[in-house]
């Protein structure tokens, strides 16, 4: 059949005769959305359309220029995630680039041109400031006469120091092939972080009310009656409750140990689907660097599991397969257990359990 945009095969609201039937004409004609996804695999098509105009079809993109309005400059950065869509969380999940969606951009460029202008480093602790390079008595007289009523926004300066900036895409990938926008300010970015706060905190509720604890987490106990409980009987389970929480806290310490010494790693425990044929995992804890991708980690678990090329394997975190271009950062934040560390189950099929 095929795309079309003609109102011809459309029924009259009021009852009313339909026109006269024709075929299709190349002007109606539709195509099916872009979909740009975010992968370091950049790919843009040409396509050709009506009066010989070109548009360029982005179906994966990772970078972009972005500007940032109360500075005047623009630099090409890369995108890291995607964080809102306010038409839809599918496009969230499946982190695609469309117009008016919030990301979050690597703040590098943005903190290296900051520095050259004003002097100062963005998001550098203050014992790591002594190491600035030394510049000329001209320059520093510049930087000085800028930077002295200048001030920085707050909320920039806490993104500046975990170096993701969020920003919103203006252009339209889909259409002219490129994902380009500017940084969120002001009334505008505390507009978004509310939105985005209110969505986690719905996630948390719903997860609270719907989540099942593991097996392995909760004492089994057995009680035929209530009347047959005794003394004896109370003190076992007592015994096993205190056994759960001091193994809880045990982990619990473990994980912040962990994110204390080692800030840009996470902790993560593997484990294999029990109805899964895959072979079991010789080592379960990982130390998983905060900046690699769900895709990128399954490759590494391929290599520790051994499996062939031809043999499917699917990750999943609480039932849910991850996107493959989502960081491990952004994962471990929305699905961490209780003890602090995120529980990943790996399958050779595409449904959990």
């Amino acid at each position: 059949m095929g795309i079309s945009r003609d109102s011809i095969h459309k029924r009259r609201a009021s009852g009313a005769r339909p026109n006269i039937w024709r075929k299709k004409r190349k002007f109606e004609l539709g195509r099916q959305p872009a979909n740009t996804k975010l992968s370091s695999n950049v790919t843009v098509r040409p396509v050709r359309c009506r009066g010989g105009n070109m548009k360029y079809r982005a179906l994966r993109l990772d970078s972009g220029n972005f500007s940032w309005g109360s500075e005047a400059t623009t630099r090409r950065t890369r995108i890291l995630s995607v964080s809102y869509n306010a038409s839809n969380n599918e496009l969230v999940r499946t982190q695609t680039l469309v117009k008016s969606a919030i990301v979050q951009v690597d703040a590098a460029p943005f903190k290296a041109w900051y520095s050259q202008r004003y002097g100062t480093e963005l998001g550098r602790k203050k014992a790591a400031e002594e190491e600035k390079e030394p510049v000329s008595e001209r320059v520093a007289k510049k930087q000085a006469a800028r930077a002295k009523n200048h001030s920085l926004d707050s909320l920039l300066e806490d993104q500046f120091s975990v170096g993701r900036l969020y920003a919103l895409i203006s252009s339209r990938p889909g259409q002219c092939g490129r994902a380009d926008g500017y940084i969120l300010e002001g009334k505008e970015l505390e507009f978004y972080l509310r939105k985005m706060q209110k969505k986690k905190n719905n996630g948390d509720l719903h997860e609270a009310k719907y989540h099942k604890p593991r097996q392995s987490d909760s004492p089994r106990v057995c009680v035929q009656s209530f009347s047959c409980i005794g003394a004896a009987g109370v003190e076992h389970v007592r015994a096993q409750r205190n056994a759960w929480h001091s193994h809880l806290e045990k982990r619990q310490a473990e994980a912040a140990r962990i994110r204390e010494k080692y800030f840009d790693r996470i902790p993560v425990i593997v484990e294999r689907s029990p109805r899964s044929e895959i072979p079991l995992i010789d080592k379960k804890k990982y130390l998983v660097p905060a900046d690699l991708t769900v895709g990128q980690f399954v490759y590494v678990i391929r290599k520790r599991i051994k499996v062939s090329p031809e043999k499917a394997i699917f990750m999943f975190v609480n039932g849910v397969l991850p996107p493959t271009a989502a960081l491990m950062a952004d994962v471990y934040a929305d699905h961490k257990d209780d003890d602090g560390f995120l529980y990943i189950t790996y399958s050779g099929e595409s449904t959990f359990g």
